[in-house]
């Protein structure tokens, strides 16, 4: 049964270098929304090791077993395991996740020109940092929202990064989060394709 399993996947990972990856458009996820991505997280930090999560081939492989029900997530790795952003769990998510671990791609979004990109918010005890410089092609603007007051320990303010595109075009966005230890202990690529 475990060759089985083993075999399954194996193809499917070979499927999944071979197939195209799709960005999933704002207007694809609901009609009704206009204002595109939010994200409060670091995509595909999936695979469950050490007591964190980790963004790896592993997690690629934890993804395509979950799509297969042959695994459970939790809320956390429910949220980080939908790399393309479209609602749902399926081999589409750890095809992009496997291509982003071989870095041979983002993570995808579609916008249209004037959306963001809202990535946030992150707590400030760890520090957010944008690799990417604002342009006038791509608008990156970070928001404070100062903790109210009276504070308790370890409160912190909380920080989020606004990436707008103004013009049709294709951008990368790169983001990593550096905890107390000054390491990068999250990471994230974007492959932003901002449409009319």
């Amino acid at each position: 049964m475990k060759r089985i399993i083993t075999i399954t996947l194996s193809v499917l990972m070979i499927i999944g270098f071979i197939l195209p990856t799709g960005a999933v458009s704002v207007t694809d996820q609901t009609e009704e929304k206009t204002d595109g991505v939010e994200l409060d997280f670091f995509p595909g930090y999936v695979h469950y090791e050490d007591r964190s999560y980790e963004c790896n081939p592993a997690a690629a492989r934890d993804i395509l077993r979950y799509a297969a029900r042959l695994e459970e997530f939790d809320d956390h790795q429910k949220k980080t395991a939908d790399v393309n952003f479209d609602g749902k769990i399926t081999a589409a998510d750890a095809r992009i996740l496997l291509r982003y671990c071989a870095k041979l791609g983002g993570f995808p979004v579609t916008l249209r020109v004037g959306q963001e990109l809202k990535f946030g918010p992150f707590n400030t005890l760890w520090k957010l940092v944008c690799l990417t410089e604002s342009s006038d092609e791509l608008k990156i603007e970070r928001e404070i929202i100062p903790h109210k007051k009276p504070s308790n320990p370890g409160d912190s303010d909380r920080h989020i990064l606004h990436v707008t595109p103004t013009q049709p075009g294709t951008y990368t966005f790169e983001v990593e989060q550096i905890g107390y230890t000054d390491e990068v202990e999250r990471y994230a690529l974007f492959e932003i394709k901002c449409i009319e």
